[in-house]
């Protein structure tokens, strides 16, 4: 897999929480949406990672489904 650009899973997993906003995802859902806006696959390890290490952005709603804090 090619190097993915500064920032690329971050922007694309808060774009598909704020096209989902207010109803929760999957990290399954929110994978597979943030390749889409990506146009590039990326690694599932990076979006799991960036879900949990985030907090002050994504929130946990229950085991495995998060959505965009509010005012993000």
């Amino acid at each position: 897999m090619a190097k993915l650009a500064p920032g690329l899973v971050r922007d694309s997993i808060r774009t598909v929480l704020r096209e989902a906003y207010p109803a929760t995802l999957s990290v399954r859902e929110v994978h597979d949406r943030a390749q889409l806006v990506a146009g590039v696959p990326l690694p599932a390890s990076s979006v799991r990672s960036s879900l949990r290490l985030r907090g002050e952005v994504y929130e946990q709603v229950g085991r495995g489904r998060y959505k965009l804090r509010r005012g993000q």
